[in-house]
C-alpha cells in the first residue's frame, strides 16, 4: 500500500508504505512509514536505555545517605516513591512489548494508554498458582512464561535457566503487586500532580492482654495522602480516605535497581535482534534471595486507612499473597487463608470479621 503526501514543503511526492498490525484490543491499524526497518533501528538506538531512571536513582539516593537531616531525608525517599512508580510504568509497558512482534515495536512502545498499560498488568496477574505435581513443586501462569521466554531469548544455559528463571519470576510478582497497588498509585499521583501529601516517618505496633507486641509498621518513611471514595457507589456523594503509606527505603532503593536491571535484559535481547550488536549498558542480574529480600516483611510495607484499619500483605510458604485488614480494635479481615501463625495473631483470629472493613468504592 502506498500513501501519497502531496504537502511537502519542497513540492516532492512523498511515499508512505503501511503495514498492518492487530493491536491489544484485537482491532487492525496500519502503521504508516517512509522505511519501517529503518525507523525500527532507530528507535532501538535512540530509545531503549534506562540512562534517565539510572541517573535520577544514583542522584536521589546520593542525596538521601549524605542528608543528617532526617525530614529532608525522607524528600528524597519520596522522589524515589515517584521514580519507582515511573519504572514500574515503563517496566509494563516494555513487557507489553515484548509479547508483540519485534517488527512493530515503535508503536507498541507509543501506542498504548495508562489505562491499557494497567490492563495488561491486571491481565498477566491472574492466575499463577505454585502446585505440588508429582512430588515436585511447579510454578504455572503468565509471570512464569514471561520469565521463561525472557530467559530463552538471553541464550541462557540449562545450567542456570531455573536459577535465572525464579529470580525473574519473583521480581515480576512483586512489581506486578506494587503496580496494581491502587495506594501507591496513589502515592505517585499525590506526589505527580502536586503537594497532595507529605513523607513522614514511624511506627504502628498492636499488643495483646500481656503486653507482646507486634509491629505492623516500623520504618523510616511514609507518606500520607488521602484518596477520594463514593459513598454507596455514588458519584455525587464522595469523601476524603486518608492513607498512610509505609515502605521500607533501602527495599525501595533495591526494588528501583532489580526491576532497572531486568528493563536493561528486555533492552539487550532487542538491541542484539534489532542491530545485531552488544548493547553498551552492562547486564546484571540478581539471585533469587535477593529478588525475594527486596519484597519481603510486613513490618516495613504496607498502608493504614481510615484513620484505624491497616492493610498489608504476608507471604505464606507458597508464596503467594494474603491482603491482611487489621483494625486497631483487634478485629481483622484475611482475604484468603494464609499459613502464619504467632500469639498475637491466633488471638485476633478469633475476633474475625465476616465484612469488609471499608465498603466505600474507589473514585
Amino acid at each position: 500500500m502506498i500513501l501519497d503526501d502531496e504537502s511537502d514543503i519542497q513540492g516532492l511526492k512523498v511515499e508512505f508504505t503501511g503495514l498492518k498490525i492487530i493491536d491489544s484490543n484485537d482491532k487492525e491499524i496500519i502503521w504508516w512509514s517512509l522505511d519501517h526497518s529503518r525507523e525500527l533501528k532507530g528507535f532501538a538506538r535512540s530509545n531503549l536505555n534506562t540512562e534517565l531512571f539510572s541517573a535520577k536513582l544514583k542522584i536521589y539516593v546520593e542525596s538521601f545517605k549524605i542528608e543528617e537531616d532526617k525530614d529532608k531525608a525522607r524528600v528524597y525517599i519520596t522522589m524515589l516513591h515517584q521514580l519507582y512508580f515511573e519504572i514500574l510504568e515503563y517496566e509494563f509497558l516494555l513487557l507489553k512489548s515484548f509479547v508483540n512482534p519485534i517488527e512493530i515495536l515503535p508503536v507498541s512502545m507509543s501506542k498504548p494508554s495508562t489505562s491499557e498499560i494497567i490492563g495488561f498488568a491486571e491481565k498477566i496477574s491472574k492466575d499463577n498458582q505454585i502446585k505440588e505435581v508429582d512430588g515436585k513443586t511447579q510454578i504455572f501462569g503468565p509471570l512464569i512464561s514471561l520469565a521463561e521466554k525472557t530467559a530463552k531469548y538471553m541464550g541462557i544455559s540449562e545450567k542456570y535457566r531455573e536459577i535465572v528463571i525464579l529470580s525473574i519470576y519473583f521480581m515480576l510478582n512483586g512489581s506486578t503487586e506494587d503496580f496494581l497497588d491502587v495506594y501507591h498509585r496513589n502515592v505517585y499521583n499525590s506526589i505527580k500532580h502536586g503537594n497532595r501529601g507529605k513523607s513522614s516517618g514511624g511506627n504502628l505496633a498492636i499488643s495483646n492482654k500481656d503486653e507482646e507486641k507486634t509491629n505492623l509498621f516500623d520504618t523510616d518513611y511514609s507518606f500520607d495522602h488521602s484518596k477520594i471514595v463514593r459513598i454507596n457507589n455514588d458519584k455525587t456523594q464522595i469523601t476524603l480516605k486518608p492513607i498512610a503509606t509505609f515502605i521500607d527505603s533501602e527495599q525501595l532503593i533495591k526494588r528501583c535497581e532489580i526491576i532497572l536491571s531486568y528493563i536493561n535484559v528486555i533492552h539487550s535481547i532487542y538491541i542484539r535482534a534489532i542491530l545485531d550488536e552488544d548493547p553498551n549498558e552492562y547486564i546484571h542480574m540478581y539471585d533469587q534471595e535477593v529478588v525475594q529480600k527486596a519484597w519481603s516483611g510486613t513490618d516495613k510495607n504496607g498502608h493504614m486507612f481510615d484513620r484505624n484499619i491497616a492493610k498489608f500483605t504476608i507471604k505464606d510458604q507458597d508464596n503467594l499473597n494474603a491482603e491482611v485488614f487489621l483494625n486497631l480494635s483487634m478485629d481483622i479481615k484475611v482475604r484468603f487463608p494464609i499459613k502464619y501463625s504467632s500469639p498475637i495473631y491466633e488471638e485476633m483470629k478469633m475476633h474475625q470479621k465476616t465484612e469488609e472493613p471499608n465498603a466505600d468504592t474507589d473514585y
